[in-house]
């Protein structure tokens, strides 16, 4: 695998992520078009996927893009209101990005998406230029240095990449992506612009609120492959604290609290590995076994405690293989608020879709098995079950139905299951339909 195969997997992964968190943002904002947290969300993943693109050489993904993220500008800017056009024309490009990185990552250069280009152009230029920005959202000034959170410092981490770096955005962006996770990026030296540009040198610093200290902070970022050098030292903070800021878009600063590095640092393996450490764990219980009994029929009694400490081993070391097969079930469910949204849409309804128990696990090979039966059920719940808004209405219920998604831990095995408020289940006609498909008899 060349260098850059390594990168293109990298990317692949990495822009996986951001589609799901501009698809889950945009429905988010269908639902509340005046909250400005899922704008955000979406801007800075099409500002992210720009950036990644860019750097990879996939012209036709960086520009369609970044008319995504010159649109939701407008949008967090308060230049464009959210409306069902907007989300519609959004999700669309959404669904052209997968095709476009698709087709560049193999080579292709069959996709053409210009007319969405121009579409997004359109709908940006549309936008009155004389709207005021949002209350509260003030953009930070060049040079400006935001206060450090409660329990938090400010640090400057000074990066130094290797001088064989082959895609220095990329690894810059990694390093700050890393950063992110322990704590604030309040901004990037040069701009984050002229890193996903690569415009600098081998040298970038990231300014980081964080409670983690200094040497965690250069741990962290040496876990980073083609970083040189890099330091950590406290910056200088304000006297009075700044008003409520948001970064400059290229900084990659969140709004909100995540998870520290130390809780959600991961490994992608490939599932095609972990089968064979399941039947390389496999093996070495059944050597286990012939060699216990060996020392049975022989007699070996000292053989007696290593035979005890490889069954104490051997049986932790399954356990943990078995526990890296386990995902949450939110990564196939992550997939079906989209699918009920545009199947509403296409039925004329009005439906609420609400999931519980996203974080319970289970074994990867179960949970792609089961993705088809779900979207049987849920697409049975909003063609069959739900009504139309007015027959709703009728009825004496509200306009909005709605449709859940749950997954529950019942001792040592999950039930998931599908449920709405419609119209429920006519017995009678399952049962016609049952006997005339000749699956039961009707006598």
């Amino acid at each position: 695998m060349s260098d850059m195969d390594a990168y293109k997997d990298i990317f692949l992964s990495e822009s996986a992520e951001f589609i799901q968190g501009i698809t889950d943002g945009l429905l988010a904002l269908e639902a509340e078009p005046n909250d400005l947290e899922p704008v955000e969300v979406i801007f800075r993943g099409a500002h992210s996927l720009k950036g990644m693109a860019a750097a990879m050489g996939y012209g036709k993904t960086a520009d369609l893009t970044h008319k995504m993220e010159s649109l939701m500008d407008r949008v967090r800017q308060r230049e464009r209101e959210v409306d069902r056009a907007l989300v519609d024309l959004m999700l669309e490009a959404v669904d052209a990005v997968r095709e476009v990185i698709d087709a560049e990552s193999s080579g292709s250069a069959d996709a053409d998406v210009s007319a969405l280009v121009a579409r997004l152009v359109a709908a940006a230029e549309a936008a009155p230029a004389d709207a005021e920005p949002p209350a509260g959202i003030v953009p930070q000034a060049e040079g400006e240095t935001a206060a450090p959170a409660a329990n938090e410092d400010l640090y400057r981490v000074a990066c130094v990449l290797d001088e064989q770096c082959v895609l220095k955005a990329v690894r810059a962006y990694m390093v700050i992506k890393r950063l992110a996770h322990m704590g604030t990026v309040v901004d990037t030296i040069p701009s984050g612009r002229e890193i996903e540009d690569e415009k600098f040198e081998r040298e970038f610093t990231v300014i980081l609120s964080t409670a983690f200290s200094a040497d965690e902070i250069c741990e962290a970022v040496k876990g980073v492959s083609e970083v040189d050098a890099v330091k950590a030292v406290l910056a200088e903070v304000p006297d009075e604290p700044a008003e409520e800021t948001v970064a400059e878009p290229g900084t990659m600063a969140p709004r909100k609290a995540i998870p520290k590095l130390s809780e959600t640092q991961t490994v992608r393996i490939a599932i095609g590995h972990l089968d064979k450490m399941v039947n390389l764990v496999g093996e070495l219980v059944i050597l286990r076994a012939r060699l216990e009994r060996i020392a049975y029929d022989l007699e070996l009694h000292e053989f007696d405690e290593v035979i005890e400490d490889l069954h104490r081993v051997g049986g932790e070391l399954q356990h943990e293989v078995m526990q890296t097969r386990m995902v949450p079930v939110g990564n196939i469910f992550n997939r079906f608020p989209r699918m009920v949204r545009d199947l509403a849409r296409d039925l004329e309804k009005d439906i609420a879709f609400e999931t519980e128990g996203l974080d319970i696990e289970l074994d990867r090979t179960v949970l792609d098995e089961i993705g088809d039966p779900i979207v049987h059920l849920l697409r049975n719940s909003v063609d069959h079950g739900i009504e139309l808004p007015r027959d709703r209405k009728k009825a004496g219920k509200p306009e909005r139905g709605t449709v859940r998604l749950v997954a529950a831990r019942e001792r040592d095995r999950v039930r998931i299951s599908v449920s709405d408020d419609g119209r429920g289940i006519d017995c009678e006609r399952v049962w016609d339909k049952a006997c005339t498909l000749g699956f039961v008899d009707r006598a």
